[in-house]
């Protein structure tokens, strides 16, 4: 890896893998984007019709806007499951080309985008109906009782659950995102046809695995943090 991108350095290869890089995480732009908060122009005092006939219209508004977000959410997934499979390709194959690796590589991005959507929903709404029955069982357990002791021990106890909870979903999900796109790219093959050849060597290296999605879980708490720290500082 060193030697293909320092030696010698090519300018190419670089603007190439920085372009792949970008479409591979364009997904997170996007609903940056969305959520940021928009600035207008006084439309009220330009177009007073307009406006008037737009608020009296905030159902249809909002539901068109949310559409559209999510729209844009998946069609961004989709874009930065193909930028991911263009790097994999530029880095193993040491080259700037960027149009055959978003040609060759169609299927596999497709496949890859349609499960991971579908295991990250499912996901999702998993963790959302548990976080729902442990706050459920904490206000339950709570009702009426008038001991801060009691009513402490319970709280801390659904909140290590909700942690533990959610750091075993986030190493399965990098596990599954994470290590099945070299596989999917070597074998030229679906998502599950990788999880397949995947399965065995996740089983033959389960330490291995699971320090790797520490690690990595590891990097990016400490990224966050040096992050927060230096807004503070400055």
């Amino acid at each position: 890896m060193k030697a293909r991108l320092f030696q010698p350095f090519q300018i190419g290869l670089w603007l190439a893998l920085g372009l792949s890089a970008w479409l591979s995480e364009i997904h997170q732009s996007l609903s940056s984007l969305i959520n940021a908060p928009l600035q207008f122009l006084d439309l009220e005092q330009h177009f007073s019709d307009i406006h008037t006939w737009i608020a009296s219209l905030p159902i249809l508004w909002v539901g068109t806007g949310i559409f559209l977000a999510i729209v844009l959410i998946v069609v961004g997934y989709y874009i930065a499951a193909r930028g991911k499979f263009m790097l994999i390709h530029q880095l193993a194959r040491n080259t700037t080309d960027v149009g055959v690796p978003w040609k060759d590589n169609g299927s596999e991005s497709l496949s890859y985008f349609l499960w991971t959507l579908m295991i990250g929903s499912g996901v999702t709404l998993l963790f959302g109906m548990v976080i729902a029955i442990l706050v459920g069982i904490t206000v339950a357990s709570t009702h009426g009782s008038a001991s801060v002791a009691g009513l402490t021990a319970v709280t801390i106890t659904v909140a290590v659950l909700m942690a533990l909870l959610f750091l075993l979903f986030y190493l399965v999900w990098l596990v599954v995102t994470d290590l099945i796109r070299p596989v999917m790219w070597i074998h030229q093959c679906s998502f599950p046809e990788g999880w397949q050849t995947l399965w065995p060597c996740l089983k033959a290296e389960p330490g291995t695995v699971f320090l790797y999605a520490l690690t990595r879980v590891g990097i990016q708490i400490g990224f966050s943090m040096a992050i927060m720290v230096g807004g503070l500082l400055t």
